[in-house]
């Protein structure tokens, strides 16, 4: 039980603060900044808040023109088709991340598809999507951002051990995770053999549960263009 609550504690601290903000300030000019972003968003989707709005937006997206060219979602629809109707499949954004792509059939129908699963008997299910596309002026957009999963898995090892360790030490040390000195008649609480087997236990378990919880999460990049 101690050491579920030590797990417990640990994606607490994990979950805090599992982001890095870029903000325009940060940029030489406003069309580094832009830069960044479009080969940040190039291949994957992304988050968008506006002064009215917010919403996903979707590979093809770009800002040119001081204006943000966005590529919505309209609708979807599940479907399941043959590999052997595919005459080419491209994946876009991080294959393990968003399982999304743009599908080409013999028969010259394009598909943009998403949550896409391989069935058993060479079949192909995922979600065919209808966009939309249109502009919105880049001073209407308060801010961009997107995940990175694997990103959030590495960032969550060390992150994990050295909560694990700062958090087993403290629970240690004040006898929660408790060693007990068993040399005389009695029992005796050993405060520091107690803080450094906990930490020693804080360490594995931060280790492990750390890029569990950074995969799960993700590693939430933003653009802020009015900081």
């Amino acid at each position: 039980m101690k050491l579920f609550y030590l797990s417990i504690l640990n994606i607490f601290l994990l979950l805090v603060g599992c982001s890095s903000t870029y903000k325009v300030t940060d940029y030489p000019s406003k069309e580094k900044f832009y830069e960044d972003i479009n080969s940040s968003i190039e291949n994957r989707n992304f988050n968008v808040v506006a002064d009215d709005s917010s919403f996903t937006g979707f590979r093809g997206s770009e800002i040119k023109n001081d204006s943000l060219y966005a590529v919505t979602r309209i609708q979807g629809k599940k479907e399941t088709i043959s590999s052997e109707d595919i005459k080419e499949i491209k994946y876009f954004g991080k294959a393990y991340e968003e399982p999304s792509a743009d599908i080409w059939l013999k028969n010259g129908e394009e598909l943009r598809a998403e949550n896409l699963i391989n069935l058993s008997g060479s079949k192909l299910q995922f979600t065919n999507i209808k966009i939309n596309s249109g502009y919105i002026p880049i001073d209407k957009v308060k801010e961009i951002s997107y995940k990175a999963k694997w990103k959030g898995t590495l960032i969550g090892i060390p992150r994990g051990f050295a909560c694990g360790i700062v958090i087993g030490g403290i629970l240690g040390a004040n006898g929660i995770i408790a060693h007990t000195d068993t040399g005389g008649m009695h029992p005796t609480f050993d405060g520091w053999s107690s803080m450094i087997g906990g930490a020693f236990w804080g360490a594995i378990i931060g280790t492990v549960v750390g890029p569990i919880v950074g995969y799960i999460t993700g590693w939430n990049n933003i653009f802020q263009f009015k900081p």
